[in-house]
């Protein structure tokens, strides 16, 4: 894996004038980033409309942003949805990005509900590049 230094963006997600990803518009923006010289790159996360696009959608971006940076910096790819079973659809996702599998910002809640399925989520990923976190301000919690 690459490693983990310097500049490594947040990208938005383009859109285009119905709402669709525009692969297009994200390979210039990868491409006037990767000129200014970042070290990497953040996909999909809050920046990148983060939980609202589907997960093909986001695989779309994904997809995009993996061959427009050809392996030359490192791509983390936010892979973290409020619905357990869209999380771990992207276990397999072929090598490459390193992934952030938890949800950015969980609603705080005081079941187990929520606390559950995600507690397994680092035994799940152990095969992976992964980097779990989790949002301490959004649930209202001390770090």
């Amino acid at each position: 894996m690459k490693e983990l230094k310097g500049i490594l963006p947040a990208i938005v997600t383009p859109l285009d004038k119905s709402g669709d990803f525009d692969p297009e518009a994200m390979r210039k923006i990868i491409h006037h980033q990767l000129q200014a010289g970042v070290h990497g790159f953040y996909v999909c996360g809050g920046t990148g409309e983060g939980l609202l696009p589907t997960v093909e959608e986001r695989q779309a971006v994904l997809e995009t942003v993996l061959d427009e940076v050809r392996n030359r910096v490192l791509v983390i790819a936010h892979v973290g949805a409020l619905q357990t079973a869209d999380t771990l659809s992207w276990r397999n996702t072929p090598a490459g990005p390193a992934l952030t599998p938890l949800p950015h910002c969980r609603p705080r809640t005081s079941s187990n509900r929520t606390r559950r399925p995600l507690s397994g989520t680092k035994r799940r990923w152990q095969r992976r590049r992964a980097f779990l976190y989790s949002c301490t301000t959004c649930l209202n919690a001390p770090a």
